[in-house]
């Protein structure tokens, strides 16, 4: 671009209208200009800068392109699980709705009733914010393998990280959405995003490994344990997670450059100006005060939350540092443990299942008592579940990951009764196809 000096300030600002159209007639614009503008922009405030001319679309195939485009899909990933999460974690009974129904609250339909309304407005925008991630994503895979050698391409930890981007924002559509619509397509089974995510922990695994990132290859390991679990496929899972160790955390970032950026959870749960969350009247409410659970924290404040908000205690959660830019957990080893209790259980070995939900729990010290928590015990196969449920709900508490579980449990029917406070009756158990999907594609009717 183009530095100019403004005539009023004097200051550099870039020359925006004219050397843009290039883009704009791009046909990837809309979905990239959020994510390279403000690259572009800092290109044009650098008065050492010569124009070329309008910038194309091939702009975005240079190498010195590849790591934003990286950089934006991690952004995007956490932009959509953010968004996925701050709904789902009310559906899910994980915590209610306390503040306004406005900007950074719930509306009455999600708050009091938790229904998902396909033509909601915030539900369009939370449909649309999670497949950006996963768009944003593979397109980033798509160009660094049509413009680099082989060779290069299959060692790339730029390529890798990509990867286990893409492969985070399937399994979050796969867990969250009641179907899977790629690119334009027709309605598919919600699973479809459980095998394009082990495709692409696949390929990271692979890559991750060629260019000595163990890291992100044991990054893509847990993520495909998690989505093979989903898929049933439960031997290869059970092999990925025997290769994560407990210690093992990989997150999706959250900064505070802008509110776009923030952990939502915190961002609306602050004391000022929002308080639009709270533990009251969830069964981690009573959790957390008989067991002092370090994985469920909150506080209260004797304040009740503002502007239209509901007359509920204001019992805000710690799991997050009281600071937007707090991460989320996308994968750890602690939850590997869990899959693994799960196989036991569905190979009919309670006891063992026990034992490996125990080694999680018991090496954890109450935040009141400051002893180890107490083990879970159980005389059959469906008291096991039931505490297999229960530690999944308090290890990925907040994380946008129970829709996915809930819907799963009941489908299949397991064993294993949940507390009445979890009970999904007359709640939705996914995100519907968005309003605005179906007006913009042919291949969906307008109505359900």
């Amino acid at each position: 671009m183009r530095p100019m000096i403004d005539s009023a300030t004097g200051r550099c600002r870039e020359a925006g209208a004219e050397n843009l159209r290039g883009l704009r007639s791009s046909p990837v614009w809309a979905r990239l200009t959020a994510v390279l503008l403000p690259f572009v922009i800092l290109a044009g405030c650098d008065l050492s800068v010569v124009n070329p001319g309008p910038v194309d679309d091939q702009f975005l195939n240079d190498d010195q392109a590849h790591t934003a485009l990286v950089n934006g899909a991690q952004r995007a990933l956490s932009f959509g699980l953010n968004r996925v999460n701050f709904y789902g974690l009310v559906v899910s009974h994980e915590m209610i709705a306390s503040g306004g129904s406005a900007n950074r609250g719930h509306s009455s339909a999600v708050g009091e009733r938790g229904v998902l309304d396909y033509e909601e407005p915030n539900v369009n925008a939370k449909w649309a914010a999670a497949h950006r991630g996963r768009w944003l994503a593979e397109e980033a895979v798509r160009r660094m393998q049509d413009n680099l050698e082989d060779a290069r391409f299959n060692s790339s930890p730029l390529v890798a990280r990509a990867l286990v981007y893409a492969g985070f924002a399937n399994r979050i559509l796969g867990e969250n959405m009641c179907s899977a619509v790629i690119d334009g397509g027709p309605a598919e089974p919600h699973t479809v995003h459980f095998q394009r995510a082990e495709e692409h922990f696949t390929r990271a695994i692979q890559i991750a490994g060629a260019a000595g990132r163990q890291d992100l290859q044991t990054a893509a390991r847990a993520g495909r344990a998690q989505v093979r679990g989903h898929l049933g496929k439960w031997s290869e899972a059970l092999s990925d997670a025997g290769a994560v160790p407990t210690s093992f955390v990989f997150v999706a970032q959250n900064h505070n450059t802008s509110q776009d950026e923030n952990n939502k959870v915190v961002d609306a749960n602050l004391a000022s100006p929002w308080r639009s969350l709270s533990v009251h009247s969830t069964w981690f409410e009573t959790y957390y005060q008989e067991t002092g659970d370090p994985r469920t924290p909150f506080s209260s404040d004797a304040r009740f939350p503002l502007g239209d908000g509901r007359p509920v205690p204001w019992l805000f959660e710690t799991k997050f540092r009281r600071d937007r830019t707090a991460p989320i957990n996308l994968a750890s080893g602690r939850e590997m443990r869990l899959l693994q209790a799960e196989g036991a259980l569905r190979a009919g070995d309670w006891q063992g299942a026990l034992q490996t939900i125990n080694s999680v729990r018991t090496v954890l010290l109450s935040d009141q008592t400051r002893q180890p928590l107490s083990p879970r015990t159980a005389s059959n196969l469906a008291e096991a579940w039931t505490w297999l449920k229960l530690e999944r709900y308090v290890e990925l508490w907040l994380e946008g990951r129970m829709l996915g579980y809930q819907r799963a449990w009941i489908a299949e029917g397991t064993p294993g009764p949940l507390p009445a406070r979890f009970a999904m009756t007359n709640r939705s158990l996914c995100y519907p196809i968005s309003i605005n999907e179906r007006r913009s594609n042919p291949n969906i009717p307008l109505a359900p």
